[in-house]
């Protein structure tokens, strides 16, 4: 589990996304109300279409597009949580990261490129590697009291990776990781026996797509 204010930090994405700012990682535009967005708009710093969510929302729910200032003010009328993004139209990708028990070092990370998307998690991915983006993460990493297994939301665009989003927990689409031999499980087994797991980032083969559907199929494209 991660520590308690960095749990706080990664339920909040508002709060995230100013602790991210601070820090200098790339991360989405975001605002935490309309004013504040009006005036980015009227500056030309931000245009339509948007995505709107939830500050503290999950799984996807409340999240939406939004294509001009008379939706973004009835969607703000029925919920003034919302916080306002710049819409990415960009490479969507999700990293499945484990974290030492231990040592607080990132030993293993996974990457993927996602191909649908349903309800919140990636049901069809395909896996990729890139070393830039494994030294963003263990930099990323330092930044936070993480433990264990995390799921980290990029956008790639422009020959830049944006942070979207980080969940201190199994993602949901871990099933992909573990089917190409990439194994938190075995992680976590060792951790609870008090035995510190070494490094082994980017073990895995390219191309490999997963395709969930009732069940989960991992095959060579």
């Amino acid at each position: 589990m991660p520590s308690e204010d960095t749990a706080r930090i990664c339920f909040d994405k508002y709060n995230m996304y100013k602790y991210l700012v601070k820090n200098n990682i790339k991360t989405i535009l975001t605002y935490n109300n309309i004013e504040k967005f009006k005036k980015a708009y009227n500056e030309g710093n931000i245009e339509f279409p948007v995505f709107i969510k939830p500050r503290c929302g999950s799984g996807s729910v409340g999240a939406r597009k939004i294509d001009n200032i008379k939706e973004l003010e009835e969607s703000y009328k029925r919920d003034k949580t919302l916080i306002i993004q710049e819409y990415m139209d960009a490479v969507d990708l999700d990293a499945d990261v484990y974290i030492d028990v231990i040592s607080k070092r990132t030993v293993e990370i996974f990457t993927k490129k996602k191909i649908e998307t349903k309800i919140g998690g990636a049901n069809k991915t395909i896996s990729f590697k890139d070393q830039k983006l494994f030294e963003l993460i263990k930099k990323i990493v330092k930044l936070f009291e993480f433990s264990g297994p995390i799921d980290i939301d990029f956008f790639y665009k422009n020959g830049e990776y944006y942070l979207s989003e980080i969940n201190p927990r199994f993602g949901g689409a871990y099933l992909h990781a573990y089917g190409v031999g990439v194994n938190f499980p075995e992680l976590v087994y060792n951790n609870l026996n008090k035995q510190e797991n070494k490094e082994n980032i980017g073990n895995y083969k390219e191309n490999i797509a997963m395709l969930m559907y009732d069940d989960v199929i991992i095959t060579e494209v």
